[in-house]
């Protein structure tokens, strides 16, 4: 009887870690889900991570962690990955335990999530955990993955004309158009991670009041606020949008909990409080 107890345990253990099949990073990985990652790609001091053939690398201003020992896990999820996912890259952080990529991928290219072992998110901590990390290089950046077209004869093949910038808002820009055009919604998705499962933050789905003009730190911006539908005192947003340049500034309440979008810079999180308490806080 012990025999065969002790052969089905054997069984499930070797079914347990086949769901869980790793590999070192070749190639090929390293190909597709190689360089840089960040919140913010085009802002230096933003935090980024590091995908490299010898560890993973989590960098944020004096902040760094490495794990080393980096392997690829494409069945991490077993049979029921959930949408978007691609990889697990797997790490081990000395003295701590594992650090892990979570990359996914959507109709705008390649992302990680950050995870790992308890004790390296909370070394981590909230700033840097929960958030979406885009891939800053790499052959899988871009979203559509189309090939270029084939060369003529006698035809260099000329790279595409970059996409023009933003056109900066006018001074008396309609803030209801400025946030109803689609790069605002497609930058403000980019921005949300794991927290962009959620249909009416994603969407921006539930009451909202007109969009109009502040001025915070000296800059123009147009204030957007929404909540979700039946449920507005608990669950909140407050945007600060820069049409100029794209950027987005945003706190997300949801259940006596805050988070903040967009990398704030230290100043501009107490004017975004102050926004949160005008909106949601105090009698219309």
């Amino acid at each position: 009887m012990q025999s065969i107890v002790r052969l089905l345990l054997l069984c499930a253990l070797a079914s347990h870690a086949a769901g869980w099949a790793r590999e070192r990073l070749n190639a090929d990985t390293l190909a597709q889900f190689g360089g840089t990652y960040s919140m913010a790609c085009g802002t230096p001091t933003s935090a980024r991570l590091r995908v490299t053939a010898d560890a993973l690398i989590v960098e944020s201003g004096n902040q760094r962690m490495t794990g080393t020992d980096p392997q690829a896990s494409y069945s991490f999820f077993g049979q029921s990955p959930p949408r978007g996912f691609q990889v697990a890259l797997l790490s081990q952080v000395r003295g701590m335990a594992e650090l892990t990529f979570m990359v996914y991928r959507d109709r705008v290219g390649n992302y990680v999530e950050l995870d790992g072992a308890p004790n390296v998110r909370a070394a981590l901590g909230p700033s840097l955990t929960g958030r979406r990390y885009r891939q800053c290089d790499g052959a899988a950046m871009a979203g559509g993955g189309a090939q270029p077209p084939p060369m003529s004869a006698g035809r260099p093949n000329m790279p595409p004309p970059p996409l023009p910038p933003p056109q900066a808002a006018p001074a008396g820009g309609n803030p209801a158009v400025l946030i109803a055009d689609p790069r605002f919604g497609k930058t403000w998705r980019a921005m949300l991670g794991s927290a962009g499962r959620e249909p009416w933050l994603a969407d921006m789905d539930g009451p909202a009041p007109e969009p109009r003009w502040v001025t915070v730190g000296g800059t123009r911006y147009v204030l957007h606020s929404f909540c979700k539908p039946h449920d507005c005192y608990d669950n909140n947003v407050v945007q600060l949008y820069s049409p100029s340049d794209s950027r987005i500034y945003a706190l997300i309440h949801r259940t006596n909990r805050d988070t903040l979008v967009g990398d704030p810079p230290p100043q501009m999180v107490g004017d975004l409080r102050k926004l949160w308490q005008g909106e949601f806080r105090q009698s219309r």
